[in-house]
């Protein structure tokens, strides 16, 4: 009350005190940046990797002091999150690369195919696949419904009947006709090529497996992801 200071505000204060780097402190005293903002930045700059120098912290800092007058809270916490790409490209690469391996092993531990016989011919199923390998999936049923396909069409449907089918059954069956095209080197090709999923990586980070890849879906893998496609892939 002495203060003058509302109770939620000298609760951050007292946050803030634990965590006060420099530059942000003095910001926040002259009024330069709010509490919520200065919390940001503060909290920022202390989630650098170890590696990262006081040089290196001191000019993300600073990078994001001059952001903070022209950014509302949510953006302002957004650039945040990846101030490190800003100072250290090469390393913020290699520590996504690291936490997205990290999310691939998960992923992989959580997938699962489970299928149910319904009694009237058909098979109910659910599965759960990490992203980069439900992208491969997805591609190549797409590809098996593109209009300039024609042999699915003629199996029970005319071109214009096929192509007025809500798109969930075309990709039921042109995820049958997959199925029975397996493996891959027997899937049918149009243009010369079957579905195809492209992935870009520096030559580095394939080198070494650290970092990086993307994808032509715009799924982020890790490096070592890409590594292992390459090695069944042309």
């Amino acid at each position: 009350n002495l203060t003058g200071i509302h109770k939620g505000e000298a609760a951050k204060l007292v946050g803030l005190s634990r965590v006060t780097t420099e530059l942000t402190g003095a910001a926040w005293i002259s009024g330069e940046v709010t509490t919520d903002q200065a919390s940001v930045i503060m909290k920022a700059i202390h989630g650098l990797p170890d590696w990262v120098g006081d040089t290196e912290r001191a000019d993300a800092e600073t990078h994001l002091l001059s952001l903070a007058a022209d950014h509302h809270l949510d953006d302002l916490k957004r650039l945040a999150n990846h101030v490190l790409e800003v100072i250290d490209p090469d390393g913020a690469d290699e520590l996504l690369g690291k936490k997205l391996l990290a999310e691939e092993q998960r992923a992989w531990d959580a997938t699962r195919l489970t299928t149910r016989r319904c009694g009237d011919g058909t098979t109910d199923g659910k599965f759960k696949l990490p992203d980069a390998d439900a992208d491969v999936l997805i591609a190549a049923v797409e590809g098996i419904i593109a209009p300039r396909r024609s042999s699915l069409n003629e199996v029970r449907h005319g071109v214009d009947d096929f192509n007025a089918l809500p798109r969930a059954q075309r990709m039921g069956l042109a995820f049958t006709e997959l199925i029975n095209h397996l493996p891959t080197e027997s899937l049918p090709k149009a243009g010369g090529l079957a579905a195809t999923v492209a992935v870009t990586i520096d030559l580095d980070n394939l080198r070494t497996g650290q970092g990086i890849a993307t994808n032509t879906s715009g799924t982020t893998i890790s490096a070592t992801k890409a590594q292992r496609l390459a090695c069944n892939a042309h």
